[in-house]
């Protein structure tokens, strides 16, 4: 990839041959780092690297902040009526919250993954690389696990709000 943090080697032309280079003090584009002018040394990485990090990067951030998808939803309904009633403060907190929605799976997006992931790791195990087959299985069982988490969620809110109903 020759796009990098904004910066397209304009060096090199779209057949792929090599201009002919002349000084510049914004960047200079090497095969394993990007040097900016004020002499900082970047290592490259493709766009689905980068794109990758930052998901991870998103996606612990909001587990920081929200165990299960149910939880975020828990919390958009609470401001969404608070922001009705005219709560400016409500109101920013959902612009905060709704991208969350696009981060964290629901339980069922989950289970398609966890099938996906099994038919995958069918296939690793048919061509023997268990090297491979053991990743995917760590991903299922992650997977699993914040499935449990969702549901468990679940059972104690419906738990929480029969106990409420029987109070009154």
């Amino acid at each position: 990839d020759d796009k990098v943090c904004g910066y397209v080697d304009d060096r090199v032309d779209q057949r792929g041959s090599q201009k002919p280079h002349t000084s510049r003090s914004t960047a200079v584009n090497t095969e394993s780092q990007v040097q900016f002018h004020r002499g900082l040394d970047i290592p490259v990485k493709s766009t689905d690297q980068l794109l990758n990090e930052i998901c991870e990067t998103t996606l612990a951030n909001a587990r920081k902040e929200f165990l299960t998808r149910e939880a975020l939803e828990d919390a958009i309904n609470m401001n969404a009526e608070a922001a009705e009633a005219g709560n400016e403060q409500a109101d920013e907190e959902l612009r905060r919250l709704f991208p969350l929605r696009f981060v964290l799976p629901t339980a069922a997006d989950m289970t398609e993954m966890i099938e996906a992931l099994q038919k995958k790791k069918t296939n690793a195990m048919r061509h023997v690389n268990m090297t491979e087959a053991n990743k995917i299985q760590a991903e299922i069982d992650e997977l699993e696990y914040q499935v449990q988490k969702e549901e468990t969620y679940i059972r104690k809110r419906e738990i929480s709000q029969t106990e409420c109903v029987a109070c009154e």
